[in-house]
């Protein structure tokens, strides 16, 4: 009985190591690789340049990555999806750069990094940028975004209508005054001088944004009242929104240039203004057109001494001013 016993004893033992050697050891599964989207430089009206970097492979080697852009909110490369486009001339490990290309200019878009393995596709942050726009003489722009509203980023310097039609110069006070007094468009860079309009942008009177032939380029327009409330409200309202709308420092700005942080990227500038008095307040304030009818207008004003944002009814104005356009 006992010999009987010992054999079943060891058939069992027997088993149980037999089953037990044929066990391997686990294998760690493949995993989705990881990419961060980094940033977006080099915008122009219709490429830019995407950085990104691969920080895992996910244990299995990455197959495709580029970064994927779209003007939806998250932008992806599967089949099936409206995408405006994706490249795939991304690297196999650590950071690399790729080309956005074919975009429209004055657009929003989000941009996304990928990278796929065996296990799939994985995504970086989804980043927002806004392409450069352009205007009748082909002036280059470019643009912020801030809150929900799109902004060129630089004073307009249009000396045509989006039509292509001429505005009238003003070279001097005389004429000037002869355009203000039979409301008829013109405009002038601060002293005549051409040289300042590449960095502040030109003065246009009244008759300028009244004209039906519209001063912004296709796709955009003169904000309005409601437009620079928006703004105003987005940045902590009024008593504050100047200092974060105007370019910080003293480059440009007469000091103190109080409370300038340009913390929204629109970077205002003290271009002065023009009236039949002459050119005046360059490097002090600036003041950007608004609402308007024939005979009656409103302005933005932002001032070296001040962080607030001030909106006034100039009437019949006589002044010429700065223009920023919004995206319609």
């Amino acid at each position: 009985m006992k010999s009987r016993l010992s054999f079943l004893l060891a058939i069992a033992v027997g088993a149980i190591v037999s089953i037990t050697s044929c066990t391997k050891d686990p294998v760690d599964p493949v995993q989705l690789p990881a990419i961060t989207t980094d940033a977006v430089t080099g915008i122009y009206t219709d490429t830019a340049v995407a950085h990104a970097t691969i920080t895992s492979d996910g244990g299995s080697e990455i197959t495709l990555s580029g970064v994927c852009w779209s003007t939806d909110s998250l932008p992806i490369i599967t089949d099936g999806h409206s995408i405006d486009g994706h490249s795939t001339d991304g690297a196999d490990d650590g950071s690399f750069t790729s080309k956005i290309t074919g975009l429209t200019p004055g657009t929003i878009y989000y941009v996304r990094a990928y990278t796929k393995n065996a296990s799939g596709v994985a995504y970086g942050q989804s980043i927002r940028f806004s392409t450069c726009a352009s205007d009748i003489d082909g002036n280059i722009y470019r643009t912020v975004i801030i809150g929900e509203q799109l902004w060129m980023q630089e004073n307009l310097r249009t000396t045509h209508y989006r039509n292509g039609d001429a505005i009238n110069k003003v070279l001097d006070g005389y004429w000037w005054e002869y355009y203000v007094t039979n409301h008829t468009g013109a405009y002038s860079s601060y002293n005549y001088d051409d040289a300042n309009a590449p960095v502040y942008g030109l003065l246009y009177n009244h008759g300028t944004i009244t004209d039906t032939r519209n001063v912004c380029p296709v796709g955009w327009h003169l904000p309005t009242n409601e437009d620079w409330q928006t703004l105003s409200n987005y940045l902590g309202g009024d008593q504050v929104a100047g200092g974060k709308m105007k370019e910080a420092g003293t480059t440009h700005w007469q000091a103190p240039n109080t409370g300038a942080t340009n913390s929204s990227g629109f970077t205002a500038l003290p271009a002065g203004n023009v009236g039949y008095g002459g050119f005046y307040a360059m490097g002090q304030n600036c003041g950007f057109w608004s609402d308007y009818n024939q005979v009656f207008s409103y302005s933005v004003g932002l001032y070296y001494q001040s962080e607030w944002i001030a909106v006034s009814d100039n009437g019949p104005s006589i002044l010429g001013l700065s223009i920023r356009c919004i995206k319609d």
